[in-house]
């Protein structure tokens, strides 16, 4: 449903990469880049944080930030959105 209201000064857009060395974009009003950076500063300090923010459509979403240890990573699947890519088992041309 859209929501005109949600998107005054909330609108945020991250792009995730489709696959490996691919580039990741995050696009965003001032005021949704600097709440996305107060969230990552509370992550930081505290392990986790979330802020809620919306596309240009005005559809609200939830961003999670999680500060994660090093073994945390590790254990964590791929975050690429190219189905030949999730499974790293390679894409073919």
């Amino acid at each position: 449903m859209r929501n005109p209201e949600n998107r005054i000064g909330n609108v945020l857009h991250l792009y995730a990469q489709p696959y490996w060395h691919a580039e990741a974009f995050i696009s965003g009003e001032r005021e949704a880049l600097m709440k996305l950076r107060d969230t990552i500063t509370v992550a930081l300090h505290d392990g986790l944080a979330a802020c809620d923010l919306s596309a240009a459509d005005g559809e609200g979403y939830s961003v999670h930030v999680v500060c994660m240890r090093p073994d945390d990573a590790e254990r964590q699947s791929v975050p690429y959105t190219d189905e030949c890519a999730k499974d790293q088992s390679g894409c073919r041309a």
